[in-house]
């Protein structure tokens, strides 16, 4: 016998039937109540409005149309997506879900965030809503100024309950690829001093000559080609425009020397530098490593503590 209401403890979820119907309520943050001696706890972002807000009929050179902007929640892609579950006699909707996630190559792929939403009403544009998100906290990579996505946070939580079935050390020392994201700047002072032709071990290169202060500190070695610090250099004349990326770099004598590989179709870019263009920009960029892909950031005061045990009893081993 099946009962009209039924609860499983391992996904969460709370079941109702009535009839051939069933209803199915997951708590919205039960990856996390999993992984919650461990992980920090998420954000959870509470709402209580329209789903959407009328900004007036607008009228344009391409039409008129009525202007709306969502607020709210909205867990789903077609507009009509209420009607598809609510009829016009209980024009009430419930949604209860955690985190939505796919397994891909053998790890997990992070791809919706968690929720609680109760609807009233059947339409996309005039229904109204009370519930609750649960997003990531908030991380920083790098700096203080980039902030982190949700996805690391959410795919090292699962990587841990799921994988390896919440061993902290397991997940810790086994999802160890890196994240990297790249650094640009914009040089702003800068003079070309030469351009020419150089063969290295039968390769031409079409070599610019510089005078600039910023790379003259930014490199480290005379007389050796970097591989750390790329340069591209963009000229413009007139409706004339073309980029190039440097092979390599070399500093020497107060200059620096920016090498590029010589193809069909570096042609445009080489007329453009020998006509005494109109502009001539230049950005360095730089990859930086970001760490591994399982942060410690991500962790509770007690998982850290457990790792530091774990590593001074492997040191004294």
């Amino acid at each position: 016998m099946k009962w009209p209401i039924s609860y499983d403890s391992e996904s969460m979820t709370l079941t109702i039937r009535w009839g051939k119907h069933n209803k199915y309520l997951q708590c919205p943050f039960a990856t996390w109540w999993k992984a919650r001696k461990h992980f920090k706890r998420p954000k959870f972002n509470f709402y209580f409005g329209p789903t959407c807000k009328f900004n007036g009929h607008k009228v344009t050179e391409f039409g008129e149309y009525d202007d709306w902007e969502q607020k709210g929640f909205w867990p789903a892609i077609s507009t009509e997506w209420l009607k598809w579950y609510t009829s016009k006699w209980f024009p009430i909707h419930i949604i209860s879900e955690d985190i939505g996630w796919k397994d891909k190559w053998r790890t997990p792929r992070y791809e919706s965030r968690g929720y609680f939403i109760i609807y009233f009403g059947r339409s996309y544009h005039h229904s109204w809503q009370i519930g609750f998100s649960v997003t990531a906290p908030k991380f920083f990579i790098y700096d203080c100024t980039i902030l982190d996505t949700e996805d690391f946070y959410w795919e090292s939580m699962l990587w841990y309950v799921y994988y390896k079935n919440r061993d902290l050390i397991a997940a810790r020392n086994s999802l160890q690829s890196h994240w990297s994201t790249t650094e640009w700047t914009k040089i702003k002072k800068f003079t070309v001093v030469s351009t020419t032709t150089e063969t290295i071990m039968n390769k031409d290169y079409y070599v610019i000559g510089l005078r600039c202060r910023y790379l003259l500190n930014k490199l480290s070695w005379d007389f050796t080609p970097t591989s750390d610090i790329k340069l591209v250099i963009r000229v413009r004349k007139g409706e004339l425009f073309s980029g190039k990326y440097s092979s390599f770099i070399y500093k020497s004598d107060n200059m620096v020397y920016i090498y590029i590989s010589r193809t069909p179709d570096t042609t445009d870019f080489i007329e453009i530098m020998e006509s005494n263009p109109d502009n001539i920009e230049l950005e360095t960029y730089q990859d930086i490593d970001l760490g591994p892909t399982f942060k410690d950031i991500f962790l509770t005061k007690r998982a850290i503590k457990e790792i530091r045990e774990w590593k001074k009893k492997s040191n004294s081993e």
